[in-house]
């Protein structure tokens, strides 16, 4: 009997069937019978069975037939991926020096894989004096903020406002060259890099308050989107005493999360190790010679740690020394003579195989010639580093810290390990087919959307008496206000659609809009019981008001009487006597009938509550 592979997904025919028939409302609501002998159920099961085949037959087929299948999910073979992150110095640098690329910095007190810093920058005797926000002609200062661990400060405002810039000022001189600046940047939350909704530009000011835009060399921050260092570039001609950099929004309501901190000579690291390695006389010009490398043996003994493995990151690049030949990744057997490529093969504990052709199929290395390898090796998901750990940078003789974790490595991705990938996305990024599961995918946005409400509202197009389709759905999201300002903007209902869309079956059709804020304004006359401050009572019933009339808690689309008004009021403590409610209109004029009627995406603001409260006594 042959055996039965592990099952890819826990999916099987009923579920599908089932995931079927709670479509079947949306797209053909004018299809009333599910009984098993209606011909339209018996194609939805056939489908069913067809899809539930297909699952089962995955885990079945040869290692190529495997890959190119999970090529269509958008998986495909690769490296290690090594972790990312920043360090910064436990004291400013007394003079300028330069972190070049590929430096190593080993832990101290304590057993972590090495780091490299990844962009090269200078080290410069500047500190951070003023963290300010400018905008309208006025400042906000958040050094004190900047300063104090885990505080945050939103510089830009929420949402951000265009005119709005952030200004670092430093305090120090620099050096008479070019030189690159480091600013390292941490954020509040999860970050959202793939938003599309972020984007800074940045600008050097000099003491005349001229502005010069500076393209950055390294954004690691991905437009201040995740915590990352920034590298700038500071030509010799710009002024040398106590730089300034601006920071400016480079669109209106730009995506934007709070901040941290931000601090100045940080160096932008990753986990891995980059070597190069030559064998001279390696070639014996024989037929499909193999060169094996055994990665521990490529690292210093320090380097090395139990139980952690160094895997290749990429592909390493193999050149003929003093010939100018590079040899390709490939397979020679299906090779041409003249092909230079070797076959690469890298098992689980870390020997890394290198197989060139035989001349016929695919070119061999030349006798008595000298190859050259560069590789870059990583520890993968072994690389993800905890914060707080000190680092020496070697050649510097100085301390650093991770403020934040070094994150984001990855084991190979080989055919092996890709099914199990395959496995969670099946299970995981399944089509979203219920309003339910939509409006809960939209409220798992990362944080910096701010979703704080996503509500379905069926069969409904914003401005049409009915949906151009049947099949269309509108998906109400909302963002916490500011004060009386609403924060949603089309680029951002945009931005969440295009989140969604991915996870939804071809043909459907949605939409997704903010909500319709209509104004709205209470006026009540009320006398309070004896012993009660009238004052007391009016700000009770103005924070009441303020509760009740959240638009991030009032149902879509519910009218607002002021009957209901009137009936809190009277359970408000204190309140004896309630002589006059009215709810008025944006304009300020009485609601007819006290009814403010509210359409399906409809949410009321409240923008002013007039509240008198007299003292029953008083008036006797």
């Amino acid at each position: 009997m042959i055996p039965l592979a592990p099952r890819l997904d826990d999916i099987d025919f009923d579920r599908l069937a089932a995931l079927a028939l709670e479509r079947l409302p949306v797209l053909a609501p004018d299809w009333t019978d599910y009984n098993i002998h209606d011909p339209g159920i018996t194609l939805v099961e056939l489908l069913a069975w067809v899809a539930d085949s297909q699952v089962y037959s995955l885990a079945r087929h040869r290692r190529d037939e495997r890959i190119a299948m999970a090529g269509l999910l958008g998986i495909r073979p690769r490296g290690a991926v090594a972790a990312t992150g920043m360090v910064a110095p436990a004291v400013p640098p007394a003079a300028h020096r330069r972190a070049e690329q590929g430096t190593a910095l080993t832990a101290i007190r304590a057993a972590a894989p090495r780091l490299e810093v990844s962009e090269t920058v200078d080290l410069l005797p500047l500190e951070i004096v003023a963290v300010a926000t400018e905008q309208a002609g006025a400042t906000v200062d958040h050094s004190a903020a900047n300063a104090r661990p885990r505080a945050s400060y939103a510089p830009f405002g929420v949402p951000s406002h265009p005119d709005a810039a952030l200004v670092i000022r430093l305090k120090g001189n620099l050096p008479a060259q070019d030189v690159r600046l480091s600013l390292g940047v941490t954020i509040e939350g999860d970050g959202m890099p793939a938003a599309g909704l972020g984007g800074i530009a940045l600008y050097h000011r000099d003491a005349g308050g001229t502005e010069r835009p500076l393209t950055p060399i390294l954004d690691g921050s991905m437009a201040l989107q995740r915590e990352g260092v920034l590298a700038l570039p500071l030509p010799a001609a710009l002024p040398r005493v106590d730089p300034v950099i601006v920071l400016r929004p480079v669109r209106a309501r730009a995506l934007l999360p709070r901040i941290l901190s931000i601090a100045v000579n940080c160096l932008p690291v990753a986990q891995r190790a980059t070597i190069t390695l030559d064998i001279p006389d390696w070639a014996n010009g024989r037929a499909g010679q193999t060169l094996v490398l055994e990665s521990t043996t490529l690292l210093e003994s320090g380097e090395v740690v139990d139980g952690v493995d160094w895997r290749l990151i990429a592909p390493p690049r193999i050149e003929t020394l003093g010939t100018g030949i590079v040899w390709q990744p490939g397979n020679p057997d299906r090779a041409d003579p003249d092909a230079r490529l070797f076959d690469l093969v890298e098992d689980a504990a870390g020997r890394i195989r290198l197989r060139f052709g035989n001349g016929i199929n695919g070119a061999r290395p030349r006798a008595g010639s000298t190859l050259r390898a560069d590789l870059q090796l990583s520890c993968g998901a072994s690389s993800n580093i905890a914060t707080g750990l000190d680092w020496a940078l070697a050649g510097h003789g100085s301390n650093w810290r991770n403020p934040g974790p070094i994150q984001g490595g990855a084991d190979p991705l080989q055919p092996d390990t890709m099914l199990d990938m395959l496995r969670d996305r099946l299970r995981d990024d399944r089509l979203l087919a219920t309003s339910a599961q939509i409006e809960a995918h939209a409220r798992q946005l990362p944080s910096a959307f701010g979703v704080v409400r996503a509500e379905m509202v069926e069969g409904w197009e914003p401005g049409r008496r009915k949906p151009a389709t049947p099949r269309t759905r509108t998906l109400v999201v909302a963002r916490r206000p500011i004060g009386d300002e609403a924060t949603e903007s089309e680029a951002w209902t945009r931005a969440v659609r295009r989140q969604i869309m991915p996870r939804l079956a071809l043909g459907e059709r949605l939409i997704v809009t903010a909500p319709r804020y209509v104004p709205i304004a209470i006026r009540a006359r009320l006398g309070a019981m004896r012993g009660h401050d009238p004052r007391l009572v009016a700000e009770a019933i103005r924070a009441e008001a303020k509760a009740r009339l959240d638009p991030m808690r009032w149902p879509l689309g519910r009218a607002v009487s002021s009957l209901w008004i009137e009936g809190w009021l009277r359970r408000i403590a204190g309140v004896a006597q309630v002589q006059e409610v009215a709810l008025l209109d944006g304009a300020g004029d009485p609601v007819d009938n006290g009814l403010l009627a509210l359409g399906r995406g409809d949410l009321p603001r409240l923008t002013n509550i007039d509240v008198t409260v007299a003292s029953l006594e008083a008036a006797r």
